[in-house]
């Protein structure tokens, strides 16, 4: 569990010998943004570091056998350990074979539960220094494939108006009279379909996630007061509800 204080130590020193460049990244700890918290105090000694992961699986090959099931990846461990099965905490398991209606209903216990020792602290025995100490946990990643996704961020998903999923604000385009909606970045000649006949998209310029913008969004679907209303500013924003991780200290 020491790993992540060592690690960060070397990195420290290797930046300040090393004109602030790092030659090799092969860690989490060598993200910019991870550093940045560290730096600002918002990650302190005792932290425990976690990453959540959801992910379906099919358990066999010629019949409907889908389930689901998701689990915190304890980062402070090195990584020759952090991903064996003995060091995985299970989160929770969703059994199939159908998807369930409410999937957010299946993370509550496990998140309530996170968020419990996120303001609580956890107090554990350390051999080392001979005393107890208080572990705060810092949640550094929430991860999911593309159709897991929207059951984390709350947003439509990749086949929606706004499919982006981190959102960046690039506007999907559709084929006349069909629902789905791909990020294609040109408009294509001859096209004129309502919502989705923008100009060229650069790409190079697109921007990074935005909370403010994303609680701007947030704020006008709440506001929707009937049905119609709700699907339009679903189209508008790309947001389908509240992101279940709002329940966490966003401090974290």
């Amino acid at each position: 569990m020491r790993y992540r204080n060592r690690k960060t130590s070397e990195i420290a020193a290797t930046l300040k010998s090393n004109g602030y460049q790092l030659p090799v990244l092969d860690d989490v700890f060598h993200g910019t943004e991870y550093l940045d918290a560290i730096r600002t105090g918002l990650i302190h000694e005792n932290d425990i570091l976690l990453m959540y992961s959801i992910d379906g699986a099919q358990l066999y090959r010629d019949k409907e056998s889908d389930c689901f099931f998701s689990i915190w990846v304890i980062l402070n461990l090195s990584p020759d350990l952090r991903y064996k099965k003995k060091y995985i905490l299970p989160a929770n398991f969703i059994p199939g074979p159908n998807k369930p209606d409410n999937t957010e209903s299946f993370l509550l216990p496990s998140f309530r539960h996170a968020s419990a020792l996120q303001k609580e602290g956890l107090k554990v025995y350390d051999a080392q220094k001979r005393e107890e100490i208080l572990c705060g946990l810092f949640f550094c990643f929430f991860t999911a494939d593309t159709v897991a996704i929207p059951t984390l961020n709350g947003l439509v998903g990749h086949t929606g108006g706004s499919g982006c999923r981190i959102p960046c604000g690039q506007r999907g385009r559709r084929k006349p009279q069909q629902p789905t909606y791909y990020p294609a970045a040109l408009k294509p000649d001859d096209y004129s379909v309502k919502g989705c006949d923008h100009p060229d998209i650069d790409i190079d310029q697109l921007d990074g996630p935005n909370t403010v913008e994303y609680l701007r969004n947030l704020r006008i679907l709440l506001q929707s007061t009937t049905k119609r209303n709700y699907n339009k500013n679903r189209l508008l924003t790309g947001i389908v509800r509240p992101s279940i991780c709002l329940g966490f200290d966003e401090s974290k």
